[in-house]
């Protein structure tokens, strides 16, 4: 029973592949948005766990997700900042992390500005090849009557 249960689990995962594979960009905006929601949750929770000292302003989860979206977002106001080597390593980590995700969703956001220019140039493409095909069709029937003209002569 076991074995089915693998296997059907498997199926479903090339099933939900190739439906993100068809739908790339949404998909990963939704993959980018969730990436951040994890890491903000895990670095609030970290941090809240490692900033037990006695110097230490973040005190509460309130504090902990103010400080992991501040940081995440790189707006960084400094009201709430990670004292132990243990807080800045995930301060660290949760900077990386915010950069490149935020990165990741500019890109998609340029691309939703930039895809109908791609879109209208594939169209004006396809409309010259297949003007361009008819031209080789005619040249190709034009040929034809000019030999079997010149063969009748």
């Amino acid at each position: 029973m076991r074995a089915i249960r693998i296997l059907r689990a498997f199926r479903s995962a090339r099933h939900l592949i190739a439906v993100l594979y068809r739908h790339r960009t949404r998909s990963l905006a939704l993959t980018a948005a969730l990436t951040a929601l994890i890491l903000i949750i895990f670095s609030s929770i970290a941090v809240l766990t490692f900033e037990g000292e006695k110097e230490s302003n973040i005190r509460t989860p309130f504090d902990a997700l103010w400080w992991a979206v501040s940081t995440m977002t790189t707006v960084g106001y400094g009201d709430k900042v990670p004292v132990t080597v243990e807080g800045k390593v995930v301060a660290m980590i949760l900077m990386i992390g915010g950069v490149g995700l935020f990165g990741v969703l500019t890109g998609l956001f340029a691309r939703l500005f930039v895809e109908p220019e791609f879109r209208r140039e594939d169209v004006e493409l396809r409309a010259v090849l297949t003007e361009l095909q008819m031209l080789h069709e005619k040249l190709d029937r034009l040929e034809a009557r000019l030999l079997k003209k010149q063969a009748d002569e």
